[in-house]
């Protein structure tokens, strides 16, 4: 693999504050969406929390409600 294939499939990873900035929402509901397990993420260490770019597209994805036709 190469560099530029392994650095076009390396996420940004998000913090905490980040996620609950971007959603408008607090960080204590990204705390309980993590706890529910309905975002992925990574624990780097005890206290260090990271959520990758793409797990929050896909969450994102799935909370969308599709328009009846």
């Amino acid at each position: 693999m190469s560099t530029t294939e392994t650095t076009n499939t390396l996420d940004t990873l998000l913090s905490i504050r980040e996620v609950a900035d971007r959603l408008s929402i607090s960080t204590a509901t990204v705390h309980r969406l993590i706890q529910v397990r309905d975002l992925d993420h990574l624990r780097l260490g005890r206290r260090t929390i990271r959520i990758p770019e793409s797990a929050l597209h896909d969450y994102l994805t799935r909370c969308t409600v599709r328009r009846l036709r």
